[in-house]
């Protein structure tokens, strides 16, 4: 289907310019802007208002992501140049969040963790060889599997806190 020469709303007239409605607006009282064609559906000439906006664009206001088609290509130099400081701009991100405590040093979380896991090795074993057995006597496999059921559910329900105090962190 062809399209019409005109447009009769301002959204139609940016959208068919391939800019948005926003930068359309925020440029109506730009000098030089044609006059309405005419009232009605007939009102902007398309063809007349891509020239005024072509006048007044460049890449510093139009490649901005929001216009692809319009938007300014880097050289390589002027690339290497932005890499270069998008790869500065995160080690600075790094470096901060590491002062802010957002990072632990490798050997404190693997102490931390061989930590917890020393507790929860203690824990099973401790329940798995003294308390569990004398309960466990003269029962059948269905009674002994739901007492091992609720002693796991009480050592996995206290081991949080535990874990939290071995690690040097008040519970």
């Amino acid at each position: 289907m062809h399209e019409s020469r005109y447009a009769a709303t301002k959204t139609q007239l940016a959208r068919r310019c391939g800019i948005t409605y926003y930068r359309l607006l925020s440029n109506w009282d730009r000098s030089g802007r044609p006059k309405d064609h005419s009232p009605g559906k007939n009102r902007y000439d398309v063809e007349k208002y891509r020239n005024w906006i072509n006048g007044w664009k460049s890449a510093h206001n139009f490649g901005n992501g929001h216009n692809s088609e319009f938007a300014y290509k880097l050289n390589p130099r002027e690339q290497a140049y932005a890499d270069r400081a998008t790869a500065a701009a995160a080690r600075e991100k790094f470096r901060l969040e590491v002062e802010m405590a957002e990072y632990v040093p490798r050997l404190s979380a693997n102490n931390q963790i061989e930590a917890a896991n020393t507790v929860v090795r203690r824990e099973l074993r401790k329940a798995l060889e003294f308390e569990l057995p004398p309960r466990l006597v003269g029962m059948t496999a269905a009674q002994m599997r739901v007492v091992m059921i609720d002693k796991l559910k009480e050592i996995l329900s206290h081991l949080p806190h535990k874990i939290m105090g071995s690690n040097g962190y008040s519970s």
